[in-house]
């Protein structure tokens, strides 16, 4: 992945362009949501942050290991 896919402050791992592949577990877990920015940047937000302090809002990805990870039907609130 070249720098042009990174966002903008080139610092963050996190892809503008994510696939199944760059997710890793939040690709088909169901407590990842997709949210796309008003300048066409996507990241990952993981919902059980907003009731448990041990998920991070958006983590790094590929997410490899999570102990809130399942798998299932996304919820189709979600941009995916």
């Amino acid at each position: 992945m070249d720098a042009a896919q990174r966002n903008a402050c080139g610092v963050c791992s996190i892809t503008v362009m994510i696939g199944a592949v760059e997710r890793g577990l939040c690709a088909t877990c169901i407590h990842a949501e997709t949210i796309t920015s008003s300048k066409g940047s996507e990241f990952v937000l993981c919902r059980l942050s907003y009731v448990d302090t041990r998920f991070t809002r958006y983590p790094r990805l590929p997410v490899l290991v999570c102990s809130g990870y399942m798998a299932g039907t996304q919820d189709p609130s979600s941009s995916r």
